[in-house]
C-alpha cells in the first residue's frame, strides 16, 4: 500500500480539529490515526497546511533563537521534508505492526498444534509423515 493510500484511508477531519493538533504534530505527540488524518487533512487544505506553515516557522525561529543553531532560514522545504518523514514513518510503523501481528497469529498456530499433538488428539507427527 502506497503512502498516499495509507493516509487518504484516515479518518478525516476538520479545519478546527487540524488546528488543534497542530501543536501536537509540531511536537512529535500525536498518535498515528491523528498524524495520518491531519496529514490527510494538510495535504488537502491549503488554508491549514498555510496555517501549518506559519507555525512551524515560528516554532523553528524560536528553537534557533533559543539553542543559537545554526540552520537554514528557508523553513518551507525543511517542512515539506518533515512531512514527508512523518508519512514515512508511519507507514513504518504500519508495517511493523502489520509483521508482529503475523508473528503472534504463526505462534499462536504453532503453540495450539504442539498442545493438540502433546494431548494426542491431533498428531502432527504422524500426519507429517503420511506426506511423505
Amino acid at each position: 500500500m502506497s503512502r498516499k493510500n495509507y493516509i487518504e484511508r484516515s479518518k478525516p477531519i476538520s479545519c478546527e480539529e487540524a488546528r488543534q493538533m497542530m501543536p501536537g504534530y509540531l511536537k512529535g505527540t500525536l498518535t498515528d490515526r491523528e498524524l495520518a488524518a491531519f496529514l490527510h487533512h494538510i495535504r488537502d487544505c491549503t488554508h491549514c497546511a498555510e496555517e501549518l506553515e506559519t507555525d512551524f516557522m515560528i516554532e523553528k525561529t524560536i528553537h534557533y533563537l533559543n539553542t543559537n543553531e545554526e540552520g537554514s532560514f528557508n523553513l518551507r522545504p525543511l517542512l515539506q521534508q518533515d512531512i514527508r518523514d512523518n508519512t514515512a514513518a508511519l507507514l513504518r510503523r504500519r508495517k511493523m505492526r502489520r509483521f508482529r501481528t503475523a508473528i503472534i497469529i504463526i505462534t499462536v498456530i504453532l503453540a495450539a498444534l504442539l498442545i493438540l499433538d502433546l494431548t494426542g488428539i491431533f498428531r502432527i507427527t504422524v500426519f507429517l509423515e503420511s506426506l511423505m
